[in-house]
C-alpha cells in the first residue's frame, strides 16, 4: 500500500520543487492517516497532474512494503544460491523451481517485464480479495473508488527490490502498464524494468 510519508520523503530527496510538493495534497492531518485510501488516491492524483512521467516512475521505484522479513530472505538466498550463473539461467532457474508466481521474462528490447495478476481498470470493485494485501483493503473499501494508474508502483517497487536482490543486477522501473488482453478475468499489471548497467 502505498505510504504518503514516503512518497513525500522520496520527492524531497529527488529535488522535487517544493512548489509542486507543496500542491500535492500533504498535511499534517493526512500523516495521522496515511493509510486511509482516499489520503493516498488524493497524493497519486495530485502526483499524476502535476509530475512528469519519469518522476513519478522515480518516487514509485522506491516506494514498497514487504521489503524486509521472510521475503527479502527468500530472494536474497535465491540470489547467493544461484550468483555465478548468467542472467538467462537464472530466470530459466526461478521459472523451473517456481521460485515465485510472478516471474519476470527479458523482452526483444532487452528489458525485465514482470507481469502481476491483480489489478482490472481502476474500479475498486474488481479487485480480488485474495490477492495482494493493497488489493484486499481496497475491495473492502465501503464506498466506490477510482485507483488512479500510479497506486500500482508501490508494488512495481518492492517487486524490483526483490528481483535486484534475487538476479543480481540494478533495475530502473521504465513503465507501469495494464494488459491489453481484456478477456482474462484479470487482466495483468505489467511492470518494465530497465537494466542498468
Amino acid at each position: 500500500m502505498p505510504n504518503i510519508m514516503n512518497i513525500e520523503k522520496t520527492m524531497r530527496q529527488l529535488k522535487v520543487s517544493p512548489k509542486i510538493i507543496a500542491q500535492m495534497g500533504f498535511g499534517r492531518e493526512q500523516y495521522f492517516s496515511e493509510w486511509q485510501l482516499q489520503s493516498i488516491i488524493t497524493v497519486l492524483d495530485n502526483m499524476e497532474k502535476r509530475l512528469t512521467k519519469e518522476q513519478i516512475l522515480a518516487v514509485m521505484e522506491r516506494q514498497g512494503c514487504h521489503k524486509t522479513g521472510k521475503y527479502d530472505k527468500k530472494y536474497k538466498t535465491f540470489g547467493k544460491e544461484n550468483a555465478e550463473k548468467p542472467l538467462s539461467e537464472k530466470l530459466k532457474t526461478a521459472v523451473d523451481t517456481a521460485f515465485d508466481s510472478d516471474i519476470p521474462y527479458i523482452n526483444d528490447i532487452g528489458n525485465i517485464v514482470l507481469e502481476v495478476r491483480c489489478y482490472i481498470d481502476g474500479d475498486n470493485s474488481a479487485f480480488s480479495l485474495a490477492s495482494y494485501h493493497c488489493a484486499s483493503r481496497i475491495a473492502k473499501a465501503d464506498k466506490p473508488l477510482r485507483i488512479p494508474h500510479t497506486f500500482c508502483g508501490c508494488c512495481a517497487g518492492h517487486k524490483m527490490y526483490h528481483w535486484q536482490n534475487a538476479l543480481g543486477i540494478k533495475l530502473q522501473l521504465f513503465s507501469i502498464d495494464i494488459s491489453p488482453n481484456k478477456n482474462e478475468k484479470s487482466p495483468m499489471r505489467v511492470f518494465t524494468y530497465k537494466i542498468i548497467n
